[in-house]
């Protein structure tokens, strides 16, 4: 795992959670098809119809991966979510 991050969003009966989480796969000597790095996003919310939602992509490299998790945390944290360490 090369980077981890989650935040949370209470309120009165409910908490929602938001994940990234970035690692390597250590499988792209191994097969070309294989990506070197791969970025996960985890939307929780149990008052949606659909209360879990997954976001999977990618990376080549590193950098890509980063810049990739950068941008799902500029798309998706907002107002409110307060950042568990």
């Amino acid at each position: 795992v090369v980077r981890r991050q989650v935040w949370t969003k209470g309120s009165a009966d409910k908490t929602d959670v938001r994940k990234l989480v970035v690692w390597k796969t250590n499988k792209e000597s191994v097969d070309p098809s294989f990506p070197a790095y791969v970025v996960h996003w985890t939307d929780y919310s149990k008052g949606r119809k659909s209360p879990l939602d997954r976001e999977v992509r990618p990376a080549p490299n590193e950098v890509i991966a980063n810049q990739l998790a950068d941008q799902m945390i500029e798309d998706n944290i907002k107002k409110g979510w307060s950042e568990v360490t």
